[in-house]
């Protein structure tokens, strides 16, 4: 009976208090600070915070995420875990807003100059048609059980935001106080009077440069008509250079000082929360995470078919998926077997690339299993195994896919439930089997005669009284010893036999000799 694993932190729907607290808290604490929130499957909370910040013509988008491990879902490795949050946290703004559907309001200026086009990004506003530059920050929160963890978040967040539950609401509404104070100082009015000036200059530029082409025209045809005076175009072509060239270089100033103001702001207020710190984190990451999720995209559709030809007692289709897989996991392996870590290499080439594959992204702990699961799933087709044998394959494969955060969790969850389903009803079999076999006869009491129903009598009869006059005679003993009033000797251990010895004696004395032939 093959029972597969359960989920890392699967979450158990019940009606107490306690689970129902534990599901709403961190929702709650993001809604008293203001913060519209969405809940991810895999254990991840998103907050967004509009707030505008005067006299800047901005608007300040606080973006939270909350790792809540309580009820993460995702693989055990570090690699499966950094996969599965970065990927998440990492995404375009538009997306995130999607999520708490305030995409609808995202927009973007284009302001186009002598020197180029400039795209500001705007958020406007369903009760007024003004729109105010998006001002962006991203903070990410960690909230662990009941102590500090003791994994490394360093890669994602700073220590003090690894946190409990109960420390969450406080920090968190300390934070946003520090950061709107912080915002103000970090925001400044002025590179909107060097973008406008920019822009002024920019144009005007153009319009007096547009005097030299002018002045150039005139001059061909007073070339062609060969009469007129030359000095009036000149004059202009030299008044066009100098006013237009003055503009343009004055516009290129102010639009390279408005760049250079907006980008050092958005690199300040990336480093105020952990938008930097995501970002390196993708950067260190980004050949492993895309290799888990290339994998990722090809091995869940080929599991969840496995999952339905097992539904379907189809075991030959369900194998057949399950070596495609394997042949995934060998493709995706190291080509050097220097690299691979396992202790199966020397062996068949394709058992250590397969079972090495899960070594290098961190899930050593499978390599037996696995290694069986290769030997027989491989081997399926010349040597048939079991139905048994295949679910209980599958199931190791699985849960080692999902360790390393290659396969997605509603594929899991599938596998899981239909492993476990399988598992129940072979239980339910064996009960009803089991109850279904007819019960064993009752033996009859056994029957005794008269003449031994008398002996037994008489034999409880005789030990009776044999204990009653033992106990007489003790009784006598002390009640003799107390009324004389003397002293009580030390008693010798040759005394104790003695008195035994007498005991015995006097208790055969009683006896009868009618006694004797009955026994």
């Amino acid at each position: 009976m093959a029972i597969s694993d359960e989920r890392e932190s699967k979450i158990v729907s019940t009606d107490t208090t306690d689970e129902i607290e534990t599901e709403y808290d961190i929702v709650k604490a993001l809604e008293a600070t203001g913060h519209l929130t969405h809940t991810y499957e895999n254990g991840l909370v998103l907050g967004v915070r509009l707030e505008g910040v005067k006299g800047t013509r901005g608007v300040h988008l606080d973006i939270v995420h909350i790792l809540d491990l309580r009820k993460a879902e995702f693989g055990k490795t570090s690699l499966a875990m950094r996969a599965a949050v970065l990927e998440s946290m990492n995404r375009d703004l538009e997306s995130i807003l999607e999520d708490v559907d305030l995409h609808t309001f995202l927009d973007a200026q284009t302001i186009t100059t002598a020197w180029g086009r400039i795209q500001i990004p705007l958020l406007g506003s369903g009760d007024h048609p003004s729109k105010s530059m998006i001002h962006e920050t991203r903070t990410v929160y960690v909230i662990v059980k009941d102590t500090k963890s003791s994994k490394d978040f360093s890669w994602l967040t700073e220590s003090k935001r690894v946190v409990t539950p109960e420390e969450f609401a406080f920090l968190r509404l300390t934070d946003t106080k520090s950061l709107r104070s912080e915002l103000k100082n970090q925001i400044t009015s002025e590179k909107w009077k060097l973008l406008e000036k920019g822009f002024r200059d920019s144009w005007l530029g153009i319009i007096f440069s547009s005097i030299i082409l002018l002045g150039i025209g005139t001059i061909v045809g007073i070339l062609f008509a060969n009469q007129g005076n030359m000095a009036a175009p000149i004059i202009s072509i030299i008044i066009g250079l100098m006013v237009g060239g003055a503009f343009l270089s004055s516009s290129r100033t102010s639009l390279s000082e408005f760049r250079k103001i907006v980008s050092e702001e958005e690199r300040k207020l990336s480093e105020m929360g952990d938008k930097t710190r995501i970002e390196l984190s993708v950067l260190e990451n980004q050949d492993d995470m895309r290799l888990l999720g290339d994998l990722n995209f090809i091995v869940s559709p080929l599991m969840a078919q496995a999952a339905n030809a097992l539904s379907s007692a189809e075991y030959d289709n369900a194998v057949s998926s399950v070596c495609s897989v394997m042949d995934e996991c060998m493709r995706f392996s190291p080509s050097d077997l220097d690299t691979i870590k396992s202790s199966l290499v020397g062996g068949d080439e394709g058992l250590a690339k397969f079972v090495g594959f899960f070594a290098e992204l961190g899930a050593d702990e499978y390599e037996t299993d696995l290694a069986l699961a290769y030997v027989a799933l491989t081997g399926y087709a010349i040597d048939p195994i079991s139905a048994e044998e295949v679910i209980t394959h599958i199931a190791t494969l699985n849960n080692a896919l999902y360790h390393i955060g290659a396969l997605r969790p509603d594929v899991k969850e599938i596998i899981d439930d239909l492993l476990n389903s399988r598992a129940g009803k072979e239980a339910v079999e064996y009960l009803n089997e089991e109850l279904s076999k007819p019960l064993e006869p009752i033996p009859d009491p056994v029957e005794i005669d008269d003449g031994e129903s008398e002996d037994h009598l008489k034999d409880t009869s005789t030990i009776s009284s044999e204990m009653d006059s033992l106990k007489e005679f003790i009784t006598e003993s002390e009640a003799t010893q107390v009324e004389s009033g003397e002293p009580l000797e030390d008693v010798d251990l040759d005394d104790i036999s003695m008195t035994g010895s007498d005991i015995v004696s006097r208790i055969n004395m009683d006896i009868t000799p009618e006694d004797e032939e009955s026994d």
